[in-house]
């Protein structure tokens, strides 16, 4: 394969206080034109990410980053080039965003980004967006199942409420675990979370669940993505070769 230029972009993450999601759009002729995308620019030589992503919102939107937390790092090749895409999510910020640039800009809602037509380095950076920020991880059930759906049930009651729960239950033969997460999923959809199940693919399947966690063992005997897309996938990685597998 043939080497091609290699770009270092930087991008922020802003909502307002409906948790719209801005974007903006790109100018005609520059690569992939027209397109909504996650504002931002590329880095400066020796410029670190952080400072490169307030020195870009100031000059493209007029406002002053005054907090943010990286969200994902994104590598992708075009044919004509290849991208290092770092996002933050800028928690806090001075000033209302402006096409200071000529750029078009838009305020769209998360759970429609991924209709947006954005670039495919922008894709999943829409995925991680829809990610919780709290994640339940259970202790095995024990010997009572009715009794731990009880504790389920009173967590899920509290506030801050997870955004997805993840059922561990290894000393459960199949049959009672799928059983078992029958019932805690219905239980996590009657309070809006979405539940995955830390076992086959096959059983998170049968009990309805919305995705799968799988143990590093298991994903590595897998070639392909285990469920549609739309489930959620995710792996225990204890290395970066397992990282990479996954």
């Amino acid at each position: 394969m043939s080497a091609v230029p290699f770009v270092h972009v930087v991008a922020g993450v802003l909502r307002d206080a409906a948790g719209r999601v801005l974007l903006a759009r790109r100018p005609a002729g520059t690569h992939l034109a027209g397109a909504w995308e996650f504002p931002g620019g590329k880095l400066e030589r020796g410029e670190a990410p952080a400072a490169g992503l307030a020195r870009e919102l100031r000059e493209e939107l007029g406002v002053t980053v005054e907090a943010a937390e990286p969200l994902i790092r994104v590598r992708h090749r075009y044919p004509e080039r290849e991208v290092l895409l770092d996002v933050w999510e800028v928690t806090r910020w001075h000033g209302a965003p402006r096409g200071l640039e000529g750029q078009p800009l838009r305020w769209v809602e998360a759970a429609a980004l991924a209709a947006e037509g954005l670039p495919p380095a922008d894709r999943p950076v829409v995925r991680a967006l829809a990610l919780p920020s709290l994640v339940l991880v259970t202790p095995e059930p024990g010997g009572d199942p009715h009794a731990f759906l009880a504790r389920l049930e009173r967590v899920l009651a509290r506030e801050p409420r997870p955004g997805l729960v993840q059922l561990r239950a290894r000393g459960l033969a199949p049959p009672a675990l799928a059983a078992l997460a029958r019932e805690a999923v219905a239980l996590c959809r009657a309070r809006g979370v979405r539940l995955v199940v830390n076992a086959a693919p096959e059983l998170a399947l049968e009990a309805g669940a919305d995705g799968v966690h799988l143990s590093e063992a298991r994903a590595r005997a897998l070639a392909a993505r285990p469920l549609p897309e739309g489930l959620l996938v995710g792996v225990s990685c204890h290395d970066a070769a397992g990282l990479r597998h996954a």
